[in-house]
């Protein structure tokens, strides 16, 4: 077989496990009664470009799901959970600030606590911030970030972690090494994890 046709199949299989594994994770936050937050319950966020000058973003290096409470219907009032995988970094990309470096895949997920009945503000790339954090450990650590006023969308800070994917080789690991601990922090944020 072409060397050709064993890589694209292998990319192919990678970007159905990652798929599968937000699916997964939907079940999880549905179950603590979260919702996905995005045009179509079908989409993804991630970063790539069609630019025939930026080559390197064509396939994305990452892809991303929010999740606001179920109940929260028009307008995310927080708090908010997002599930992403990491799988290289953007090395293509000249502002390596923007860039991070990174050694392995990774789940990143988090809460963004916002302000008391105001719709929080949030971006796609919002899940990026874990990367610029001094001191973030990937193993499951906490971090929090309190953006500066220039940052802000509403929102006062974001607790966040990151894990190696290879750590999640089935439900129940993803159960134990972000759901649960998405849980905590949603609940540590105020909010009920109990579907109504």
């Amino acid at each position: 077989m072409s060397q050709w046709i064993t890589f694209f199949d292998e990319l192919d299989r990678v970007f159905r496990q990652c798929a599968q594994l937000l699916k997964d994770a939907d079940a999880l936050l549905d179950r603590r009664g979260f919702t996905c937050w995005h045009a179509s319950e079908n989409q993804v966020g991630m970063q790539s470009s069609g630019s025939i000058h930026s080559p390197a973003a064509w396939f994305p290096r990452w892809v991303v799901r929010f999740y606001a409470r179920h109940d929260d219907k028009d307008k995310a009032l927080g708090p908010m959970a997002f599930v992403s995988v990491f799988l290289s970094d953007e090395a293509g990309r000249a502002n390596w600030k923007w860039s991070p470096r990174q050694e392995e895949p990774l789940i990143v997920a988090g809460v963004i606590e916002g302000t008391p009945g105001v719709p929080i503000g949030w971006s796609y790339w919002s899940c990026k911030w874990w990367f610029w954090l001094d001191g973030a450990e990937v193993g499951g650590h906490v971090s929090t970030f309190e953006p500066e006023a220039r940052h802000k969308q509403n929102w006062v800070r974001m607790k966040v972690f990151a894990i190696p994917l290879s750590a999640v080789a089935s439900i129940e690991d993803l159960e134990a090494r972000v759901g649960k601990p998405l849980e905590d922090l949603l609940q540590a944020a105020g909010a009920s994890t109990e579907p109504e």
